[in-house]
């Protein structure tokens, strides 16, 4: 088992989470109607949204399930 791989996943999933708050102040934006800036936060929410994802993904590793000789995750 490598040792990077939980500690990838870990951080993607954090990213993830940290990229819905960065989201969220949109809506703060419209409510206060600074429009100005919804284009920025929602281009750096996507891109801390991918960076999470594509770390999360690659660093999940696959298994064979015996009982069901199919793919999972591990």
């Amino acid at each position: 088992m490598s040792w990077y791989n939980p500690i990838g996943r870990n951080l993607g999933m954090v990213l993830i989470k940290f990229a819905v708050v960065v989201a969220s102040l949109a809506i703060v934006s419209i409510i206060w109607k600074e429009y100005y800036a919804i284009p920025a936060e929602l281009l750096s929410a996507a891109i801390v949204y991918s960076v999470g994802r594509i770390l999360c993904t690659s660093c999940r590793r696959l298994r064979r399930c015996r009982l069901h000789r199919r793919l999972h995750l591990r």
